[in-house]
């Protein structure tokens, strides 16, 4: 994708949504547990950590980070200025 946006003079923004605080991991996972959809494997964040080690992924160089627990419109500002 980075490519085709290079050979196009396309300017290619990423944003990684992350949650930094586990406590809200667990509570949406064990909101999905009680009706997830077929792909929604992971159900349980114990679980998941014991299989995977941490939820929070690396960002890409130059890659917008964003942590969902701050209110949505400071991450609407924080989105707005990165794209602009």
């Amino acid at each position: 994708m980075r490519n085709w946006c290079h050979q196009n003079n396309v300017v290619f923004k990423s944003i990684l949504v992350t949650c930094s605080d586990t406590h809200v991991w667990s509570e949406r996972l064990a909101a999905r547990s009680t009706n997830p959809k077929p792909n929604q494997l992971v159900t349980d964040y114990d679980a998941f950590e014991k299989m995977y080690g941490t939820m929070q992924l690396e960002a890409d160089t130059g890659e917008l980070v964003v942590d969902s627990i701050h209110p949505i419109e400071t991450i609407i500002q924080q989105v707005r200025s990165f794209v602009a």
